[in-house]
């Protein structure tokens, strides 16, 4: 794989608009972000390696620039890199695009179809995810609507897990209880959540061998529902 293109952080304070204004006038619509957000610059996408002469499947990797909003309403200027596995002309078109950037077809293919802004750490973006951890608190609304929506996706699948269990099959009932007892205490209290995400962590990310046990069950839900509580991207 090519050296990944990376450009340091760089903030500026809300007083100096000039930069911000002329992303808007060039790329509508503007968005007035929220502290923790952040909204590509659809411009800015620049492949770093890419062969398409290559046949599919193929690995493709690029970058985008990325307005993000942090405390005292600064905005910051991130550079952050994407990769993709694409296997048709069809999803090349679709998941190389920026974050947030939605591609619509058209006659020809595809076209832009507008931008959304987003929650800096649901991002699989290291860059973007790297700031957010040292910059952007977790108590907020978006934290809170995103515990909200895993804690029904918790209390679901425990349950689930509770009705399969048999005598040969105790890791379901334990996996069960260990994910209600983190779906109780949302979203005021994720230190049980954190707590088995830290284990994915330390173990740098590194999956679970044996999905057939509880530790395996429960880390296959949480690698995924709870990514953006996740202090590292794997």
């Amino acid at each position: 794989m090519g050296s990944m293109e990376q450009k340091s952080l760089r903030a500026f304070p809300i007083m100096n608009k000039k930069i911000l204004l002329i992303a808007c006038i060039l790329s509508l619509p503007c968005f007035a972000l929220e502290v923790g957000e952040c909204i590509a610059l659809e411009s800015s996408k620049k492949y770093i390696q890419v062969d398409f002469q290559e046949p599919f499947p193929k690995e493709v990797s690029f970058s985008c620039e990325y307005i993000c909003l942090g405390p005292n309403n600064y905005e910051n200027l991130i550079r952050g890199t994407s990769k993709a596995r694409i296997h048709s002309i069809g999803e090349e078109a679709r998941l190389t695009v920026c974050q947030g950037i939605k591609v619509v077809r058209a006659s020809w293919g595809y076209d832009f179809g507008g931008k959304d802004a987003f929650y800096a750490y649901d991002t699989s973006i290291r860059e973007i995810k790297s700031w957010a951890v040292k910059n952007i608190s977790r108590n907020n609304n978006f934290e809170r609507k995103l515990l909200m929506n895993l804690k029904e996706v918790l209390e679901e699948v425990g349950r689930s897990y509770l009705n399969v269990a048999r005598p040969d099959y105790e890791y379901f009932e334990s996996a069960g209880n260990r994910l209600l007892a983190m779906a109780a205490k949302l979203p005021e209290d994720p230190s049980v959540l954190d707590s088995e995400l830290q284990v994915i962590e330390k173990n740098n990310g590194i999956p679970e061998t044996n999905m057939m046990t509880s530790n395996g069950l429960v880390e296959s839900i949480i690698r995924f529902q709870a990514a953006w509580r996740l202090k590292r991207i794997f």
